[in-house]
């Protein structure tokens, strides 16, 4: 994500590795960090084009890869 994207984006990480985030634009990449170095990060593409919440789920879930 851009700084922009960054600045309007919050999130929350669970103790399983799920992620809440919210203010995300429609599409982007994720940058995952959860240590020093190369070896503890990547990179997660996602889209929410044409995904909406409902009153069965009010939270849109993703699965994305870290690559």
């Amino acid at each position: 994500m851009n700084n922009k994207e960054r600045d309007d984006a919050t999130s929350i990480v669970g103790e399983n590795g799920q992620v809440y985030m919210a203010g995300l634009p429609v599409k982007g990449e994720l940058s995952v960090v959860w240590g020093k170095g190369v070896d503890k990060q990547c990179r997660v593409n996602f889209n929410l084009n044409g995904l909406k919440p409902t009153a069965q789920m009010p939270v849109i879930q993703l699965n994305g890869d870290c690559r």
